[in-house]
């Protein structure tokens, strides 16, 4: 009989991904005159951790963590085009 694992939690300095970062930088941004530059440094970062992963044998999580959060990040990236400042500009 398999037993249940506690889920390791993460603080915010720890990742498991090298991506991650700046993935969660992009994610939890507020303030939509950061947002696209966010967007886009975390985008360039998954995608180059995309390719590197084309050469070597890597986990399968890894690989399905990067797909799901480059689809966030372009879901993101369609709303704010879709609704300008969407996000509350900080006062």
């Amino acid at each position: 009989m398999l037993e249940a694992q506690p889920m390791q939690k993460s603080t915010p300095t720890e990742s498991a991904y090298p991506w991650q970062p700046a993935y969660q930088a992009a994610v939890l941004e507020t303030d939509s005159r950061k947002l696209p530059g966010r967007l886009a440094a975390a985008n360039a970062l998954l995608q180059q951790r995309l390719q590197e992963l084309e050469s070597c044998s890597a986990p399968p999580q890894e690989r399905r963590r990067l797909t799901d959060a480059l689809l966030t990040l372009e879901l993101i990236r369609r709303i704010e085009s879709t609704y300008p400042g969407w996000i509350t500009q900080p006062s």
